[in-house]
């Protein structure tokens, strides 16, 4: 059991950085909607963002279930929509999310099939109660609650920086670098972006790794009351997410990945939902798509 728990929370721990665990050289390549020579005039302030910059501070993430498969977050990133028996690797479209339709979220199996032997959201859950895990997204350039060209700023500050709370309203000393920057648009309130690839470099258990996301996707319901119905999504290739975890410097992760993998390839190549080989028995990347929400925030010193 010990050492199932080790290799899924390394798991855990690679799907977590996409929201924002790197340094300096992070980036979003080709990002967002945003068009700056086109921008339409705001339709209305965006509430608690009057002055043009706001911050917000992640309160929750969690990983969908898909036991309830109308409730699985994520987006439609190959851009099929079978809902049907499946034959090939990539024919599993089979999630909705009220309107949304066609939603790939290989992770959320994942981490429906190993539920009976390890809990992946226990983990998130302790986090947030120990005040681990402190992400801040910071908008700039906001001209109101529609605008096409917004700035979104990722932070990941050390444990403790709120003081083991995610209270709204708190004042946080936002230090260091943006681990991720990227362009969206608002509409109405609602922010989107997206870019063709999201690098970040992390650390995990004291091993200096790399992951990237493709296809990175967010969107979020913005207010004055924080993030509503926000996902952040995209698409991982096994063989680097292999390649990645069988990197930490862990003897019993490494003792599980074995010859080419070992059990951590087994995992996830069962779970890999897009880019199928020539005759659809093999996926080669893995789409994921994690709900999370956000309470407003003030930077300290602002």
């Amino acid at each position: 059991m010990d050492l199932m728990k080790m290799a899924f929370s390394a798991l855990l721990t690679c799907a977590l950085v996409m929201t924002g665990c790197g340094d300096d050289d992070s980036s979003m390549e080709d990002g967002g909607t945003a068009d700056s020579a086109t921008d339409a005039p705001a339709s209305e302030p965006l509430a608690g963002c009057e002055d043009g910059t706001c911050a917000f501070l992640m309160s929750n993430l969690t990983i969908p279930n898909t036991a309830m498969p109308t409730m699985v977050a994520g987006y439609d990133i190959d851009g099929m929509n079978s809902m049907a028996a499946s034959t090939s690797c990539d024919d599993v479209e089979d999630f909705s999310n009220g309107a949304r339709v066609g939603i790939d979220n290989g992770f959320a199996s994942f981490a429906t099939s190993v539920g009976a032997v390890f809990d992946l959201n226990t983990p998130l859950a302790e986090a947030f109660t120990n005040g681990d895990l402190v992400l801040i997204f910071e908008l700039t350039g906001v001209d109101g609650a529609t605008d096409s060209d917004v700035t979104v700023d990722v932070f990941v500050l050390d444990a403790g920086a709120t003081g083991g709370n995610y209270d709204a309203g708190q004042e946080i000393a936002i230090t260091g670098s943006a681990v991720a920057s990227f362009s969206a648009a608002l509409a109405d309130g609602k922010l989107t972006g997206e870019a063709s690839s999201l690098a970040i470099n992390i650390n995990v258990m004291g091993s200096d790794i790399a992951l990237t996301i493709q296809d990175a996707q967010f969107e979020a319901d913005v207010s004055a009351s924080g993030f509503a119905n926000a996902t952040l999504g995209g698409a991982l290739n096994v063989d680097a997410l292999v390649t990645t975890i069988c990197a930490i410097d862990n003897e019993q992760i490494n003792g599980l990945c074995g010859d080419d993998g070992g059990q951590v390839r087994q995992f996830l190549s069962n779970a890999a939902d897009l880019t199928p080989n020539g005759d659809g028995t093999v996926c080669a990347d893995l789409s994921i798509g994690l709900p999370l929400t956000a309470v407003p925030a003030t930077r300290a010193g602002s």
